[in-house]
């Protein structure tokens, strides 16, 4: 079967593609590209889509406007034919991401064309999953103290004494990841989930992805030409980066 044929049951078929999504702001500064990347996935009988965006969220407290969500599944189910329901949207969260696109309407354009490009260039693909551990670099910034109370660490606070603490809050180390691959074995595209708030920065600020951009462009370059990943943050709650509150970085 031609890649390009449509999926008989039985069969999956995936597509990748990504736009970048970084302001275009000459005064503000950039330290890396922040992206929309899509999957599109189909088994001959229904077709999702998956979205991963560097961005704080999607509406709410981010630059992200509420009608976003909406505005984006309603045109991928009149212009594509894929049911709205079938859309996961996730951000990453990443706290120093600076302004997006001004324009609401281009963010969702953007965003819609990357799926679009997705289907355009669906190959044949096996899958498989796996879990990763990491819990080196990650800390629940709240503190359990000795009297029964709890301390939230924040970067203007200061912390209570070490023996005042009795234990930390918990984390969730594990790594969700799915794997995608063409039929002759090639990486094809990798999702995976963590728990952790990407809000580090970088030296000197300016507007980054954070580590999940550093995971995904290493997962890359290690899976060769083509690949994709795409990073789904987890339930992150007071999930923090170890290093988060050291300021001689």
């Amino acid at each position: 079967m031609s890649e390009r044929q449509s999926s008989s049951v039985g069969s999956l078929r995936a597509g990748v593609a990504k736009s970048d999504i970084t302001t275009s702001d000459p005064n503000v500064r950039v330290n890396d590209s922040l992206f929309a990347k899509a999957l599109v996935l189909n088994d001959g009988t229904t077709t999702l889509v998956i979205i991963s965006m560097d961005a704080v969220a999607i509406g709410g407290i981010c630059d992200i406007k509420d009608n976003f969500l909406p505005k984006l599944r309603a045109r991928i189910e009149n212009d594509l034919n894929i049911t709205g329901r079938n859309v996961l949207i996730n951000a990453s969260h990443t706290h120093p991401h600076g302004p997006l696109l001004c324009d609401d309407d281009e963010q969702v354009s953007r965003t819609f064309d990357t799926v679009r490009c997705a289907m355009q260039n669906m190959a044949t693909v096996k899958v498989g999953v796996g879990v990763g551990h990491e819990d080196r670099f990650i800390m629940n910034r709240t503190l359990r103290l000795k009297d029964g109370q709890q301390w939230t660490i924040r970067h203007a606070n200061p912390c209570p004494p070490d023996e005042e603490v009795e234990s930390t809050g918990p984390i969730d180390p594990e790594i969700g990841i799915l794997r995608i691959d063409r039929l002759n074995g090639r990486p094809f595209a990798v999702v995976f989930n963590f728990a952790c708030h990407p809000y580090i920065g970088v030296p000197r600020g300016g507007v980054t992805a954070d580590y999940p951009g550093v995971a995904c462009r290493v997962i890359e370059d290690n899976l060769g030409p083509g690949a994709m990943a795409l990073f789904l943050q987890g339930a992150a709650g007071d999930i923090a980066p170890i290093l988060y509150k050291d300021v001689n970085r």
